[in-house]
């Protein structure tokens, strides 16, 4: 699939970032852990990426909404609360949500598969 005109918003900061870098327009990756924010932004400045430090739950599941991005990597903190967004939209209105470690969250998927999105296992 190619993603190369997509934007993606990325919950969970890490090699998963890299990954996408040269597979997308633009990432904006969501991190909890001030360390580990701070060393990445001092490690990686790549133009297409935008770091965005949210501590608490609140602010890391409400600050950036998902419904602008393409796709959403599904791949940090606070899962249950992502997917409780995402599925009160109660229609497909992300093209693609790809989950890490999906297999560890059998009611969210099934749940998003109600909603008419395709699971597709890699």
């Amino acid at each position: 699939m190619n993603f190369n005109d997509k934007s993606v918003l990325e919950y969970g900061l890490g090699s998963s970032t890299l990954w996408w870098v040269g597979r997308c327009k633009s990432i904006c990756s969501i991190v909890n852990s001030k360390e580990w924010y701070n060393l990445v932004q001092k490690k990686i400045s790549i133009e297409n990426i935008s770091y965005h430090l949210f501590g608490d739950k609140v602010a890391y599941c409400d600050s950036i909404d998902p419904l602008q991005f393409d796709v959403v990597v599904i791949d940090g903190r606070w899962r249950e609360e992502i997917f409780k967004k995402i599925l009160s939209q109660n229609s497909p209105v992300i093209p693609f949500i790809i989950i890490d470690n999906a297999e560890r969250y059998p009611s969210d998927i099934a749940s998003l598969k109600k909603l008419g999105y395709a699971e597709y296992i890699y």
